[in-house]
């Protein structure tokens, strides 16, 4: 028969020295498999956002990594049973109630106990204790295994708090060295500053557009690299950014760097919370050779379209200087002709008062062409 002030007494000596939470669950599972002779001791812990009980701690389980690969269900077998009501439970082999779940069913439990672990009025496990051959638990037994239950609880929670922690910070550092990968393996010009403009931090990219690293960089005010012509339009943007007027700014960026070249980059500035201070975001790409691209198509785009406009004022020109004086002069000379000739018979006077109808037709037709091939930008070129 258990002393169950001798092993509570006990417990609470081991625990004092103990630092950890984990080594506090351990000495308790150690002590309940000494003091009550049972084979086995388990603690499972319920992940309240699933409504899982999976293994957390062991002593003595033969199957331990196959119980951990199976949680089990709250409200199914004995363990989600307790998880779910709250109400320890004791069963014998033998009893139709008694049913292990998943793989504990090939440790061959004649009788188990099993305790809720409950903190601030809310169940977050189970204690289960196990034996594989045939008995009952005492009283004094019972008193203990919920006693221990009770002051595990918390130890218990702690562990899985410590774990959880444990958990999001594998995840962010995960997801820091995600960023920082994108970040500096990014083709796009990216590099954050302070409020001043002062550089804090640069991926390759960006301190390959200026020229040398961020131990020569860090510190340095951007707007020592942006011409004079440039500042106002950078300075604005900041400034909009920081009265909360657009959230996202996004704009061409003039750079003079290290080695006196002039880069063009199209930039993305946004406001963002940098460490414990606020400061910007910058993102941008070098649009440098394609604004270049796009400067000499435009130079030729005009030069062709001058050299049109030239060609058909030329054109404009012969016509009206060349073309149309020369139908004037057969109009005239036919014109001449009709007055000069008194003895023409009908039919030919027709004929030839005809054909300077038709010239004049010509003519007029010439001059509309002639003045359709310059419009007003050709007048003025003219």
């Amino acid at each position: 028969m258990v002393n169950q002030i001798s092993a509570l007494s006990l417990y609470f000596q081991r625990v004092v020295s103990c630092q950890d939470s984990e080594g506090v669950v351990k000495i308790g599972l150690e002590l309940i498999l000494e003091k009550l002779a049972i084979d086995a001791v388990a603690i499972f812990s319920l992940a309240e956002e699933t409504g899982w009980l999976t293994l957390l701690f062991d002593k003595g389980l033969l199957s331990k990594e196959l119980v951990k690969q199976q949680p089990i269900q709250i409200g199914e077998g004995l363990n989600g049973t307790v998880a779910k009501t709250g109400e320890p439970l004791y069963a014998y082999a033998g009893q139709l109630e008694h049913e292990l779940e998943g793989a504990l069913q090939a440790e061959k439990i004649c009788a188990t106990v099993i305790m809720p672990l409950i903190s601030c009025n809310k169940i977050i496990g189970t204690l289960a204790v196990f034996s594989r051959s045939q008995r009952t638990f005492t009283q004094q037994e019972i008193f203990v295994l919920e006693t221990l239950a009770a002051q595990l609880s918390l130890a218990v929670e702690n562990v899985s708090l410590s774990d959880k922690q444990k958990m999001m910070r594998e995840k962010l550092r995960r997801a820091e060295n995600q960023y920082r990968e994108i970040f500096e393996k990014t083709s796009d010009i990216i590099w954050l500053e302070d409020l001043e403009g002062n550089i804090i931090s640069g991926n390759r990219a960006f301190l390959n557009m200026l020229g040398g690293d961020l131990s020569q960089l860090s510190g340095k005010n951007i707007f020592a690299w942006i011409p004079q012509n440039s500042l106002s339009k950078a300075k604005t943007v900041r400034k909009q950014l920081w009265a909360g007027l657009p959230k996202e700014w996004s704009y061409d960026q003039t750079i003079i760097n290290s080695q006196g070249q002039e880069i063009i980059l199209k930039v993305t500035t946004n406001l963002l919370q940098i460490g414990k201070t606020q400061g910007f975001q910058h993102i941008a790409k070098d649009i440098t050779e394609e604004r270049k691209m796009q400067e000499n198509l435009e130079y030729y785009i005009r030069h062709i379209t001058r050299v049109q406009e030239e060609e058909r004022l030329r054109i404009s020109r012969e016509l009206h200087d060349s073309t149309a004086q020369s139908l004037i002069v057969i109009m005239h000379q036919l014109e001449k002709f009709l007055l000069s000739s008194k003895h023409l018979i009908v039919s030919d006077s027709r004929f030839l008062y005809g054909m300077v109808e038709q010239v004049k037709e010509i003519l007029q037709e010439v001059r509309q062409f002639s003045r359709d091939l310059r419009p007003s930008i050709l007048m003025i070129l003219a």
